[in-house]
């Protein structure tokens, strides 16, 4: 969801995950802390990529 205010446009990720079976929940509890980790990442990435962007046309 794209938001504008005084400071700026603020982008909010809604993400969601919900296995399908016992071994994925399982799966998913081991391994969610990582998933987390390079999400947080990748989206800090996308960040940077996007004010870069909107600075070489201003």
């Amino acid at each position: 969801m794209l938001e504008e205010d005084e400071e700026g446009t603020a982008l909010t990720l809604i993400s969601e995950y919900e296995p399908s079976n016992f071994y994925y929940k399982i799966m998913y509890k081991l391994t969610g802390w990582i998933s987390r980790g390079l999400t947080m990442e990748q989206m800090e990435r996308l960040a940077e990529c996007v004010e870069t962007a909107y600075n070489k046309e201003v």
